[in-house]
């Protein structure tokens, strides 16, 4: 290694067991252990790499509403698990991202459940709009039942040329940078906005792990269209090794929706709610809810409200403010529609009282409101009369407490009932009594 630097653009790794074990490797890495083609392959390309390029940025991340850590807790840990190229570390109450690994999978964007990481090739607003326009054109040729077919540049581009002029006019191909990129909020918009149906076309070179994530959030997908009444099969995974004319036409008909005029946001959960709404007013059924699979960013939190001291200590890492405190009195209420199912508020729980439930309300007002997880009327200083605490929390206090060498006598156990500046000069002059009892007396 050269002394001079301790970093390098070009890797030729001999070793049997590979340096970078990631799923997709970093540019201008070849490892190529004792086989002896790759290796002669990569001999005969590295020394025409030559030159200087701009390593693009893919993704942008916004650390205020990340829902991967508080407190030392570890929450929401989807991007991690997302990225093929292990570019995505964790910092324990947010994550980090390092450009120069990141190849742009997109997947990390599609999996995030607050929006935190975006993707910028393009933005969200930008493809949607583009959509949008394009599904308009569509229509206003008397164009009907348009099946909007995403592939990425680098893979699909070929299977769509050669299939291309085979399909049926009413598929508009539509390229994206990676396919991982374009997730739920854009799928379930297309529909918004006319389409009969989306299609994602996956080659086989497809990094298995943004595979396994496109397929989760197609279940999703699924889960909240069947919960309408439509048919869940207006979003499909097509396999590039299939007939990709034959797949096609073996979507089953169905009326394209209404064109919604919601104007696309880069607020992925905005943009998905309006996209919801929109859908849910051409529902075949008037269900309320639908259940969701685990790990659906969408769903409410129970309370036990036996084991609950309204300690609030969920407030406190809740990082969408799902979770809601009663100012002065001790109360705890929730948001639907802010819950994203990270569980720091189940982790952070001292009492186990808290568990989640995944699933989607699909009346708005439902969704928005405020209500009611837990309440008691307040713990009243026994010197003062200021509240601070709940009845639970006393009764589970002292019970904690009592065999606690500190608290055997009753003025511990009465300066337990105080509030923290009472507490405190109770202390104090207990102290004061016994300095001047203990004081010698004077000659």
């Amino acid at each position: 290694l050269s002394k001079e630097r301790d970093d390098f653009d070009l890797v030729l790794d001999l070793t049997d067991t590979p340096m970078i074990r990631s799923e997709v490797v970093p540019p201008g890495y070849y490892a190529t252990g004792d086989d002896a083609p790759a290796l002669a392959a990569a001999l005969a390309e590295i020394p025409g790499l030559v030159g200087d390029f701009e390593k693009p940025k893919f993704f942008n991340y916004n650390p205020s509403i990340c829902a991967h850590g508080d407190s030392g807790l570890e929450g929401c840990t989807n991007c991690l698990t997302a990225c093929p190229t292990t570019a995505i570390r964790s910092l324990g109450d947010s994550i980090e991202v390092n450009p120069h690994l990141c190849q742009g999978a997109g997947s990390c964007a599609t999996v995030c459940p607050t929006g935190a990481i975006t993707y910028g090739f393009p933005k969200a607003s930008d493809l949607l709009n583009d959509i949008k326009q394009l599904l308009k054109v569509y229509r206003d040729n008397q164009g009907q039942q348009a099946c909007v077919l995403f592939y990425d540049r680098e893979r699909g581009s070929g299977v769509v040329e050669q299939f291309g002029h085979s399909m049926a006019e009413c598929v508009i191909p539509y390229q994206v940078e990676e396919l991982g990129s374009v997730g739920l909020e854009v799928w379930l918009a297309a529909l918004a906005y006319g389409a009969s149906h989306v299609a994602l076309l996956a080659t086989e070179e497809l990094p298995r792990t943004v595979s396994s994530h496109i397929e989760a959030q197609i279940r999703i997908a699924y889960a909240i269209l069947e919960g309408m009444g439509h048919d869940p099969q207006r979003v499909h995974l097509l396999r590039a090794h299939e007939s990709l004319v034959t797949a096609l036409e073996g979507l089953s008909d169905q009326p394209q929706f209404p064109s919604a005029s919601f104007s696309s946001l880069d607020e992925k959960r905005t943009t998905l709610r309006m996209a919801v709404d929109h859908l849910y007013k051409q529902k075949a059924q008037s269900a309320n809810s639908v259940e969701l699979p685990q790990g659906a960013p969408f769903g409410e939190i129970n309370v036990d409200r036996g084991a609950c001291t309204l300690c609030m200590s969920c407030v406190t890492v809740c990082p969408v403010a799902a979770l809601v405190d009663g100012k002065d009195t001790p109360k705890l209420s929730f948001i639907e529609w802010n819950c994203v199912q990270c569980g720091l508020c189940e982790i952070a729980c001292p009492e186990h009282a808290i568990s989640r439930h995944p699933r989607f309300l699909y009346r708005q007002d439902d969704r928005m409101r405020s209500r009611i997880l837990n309440e008691e009327a307040p713990f009243c200083c026994i010197s003062c009369g200021k509240p601070f605490a709940t009845q639970n929390m006393m009764v589970t206090m002292r019970e904690k407490l009592k065999h606690h060498w500190m608290f055997q006598d009753e003025q511990s156990l009465r300066r337990l009932q105080m509030c923290e500046d009472c507490r405190v000069k109770d202390l104090f002059a207990s102290e004061g009594e016994m300095n001047v009892h203990d004081k010698p007396p004077m000659n």
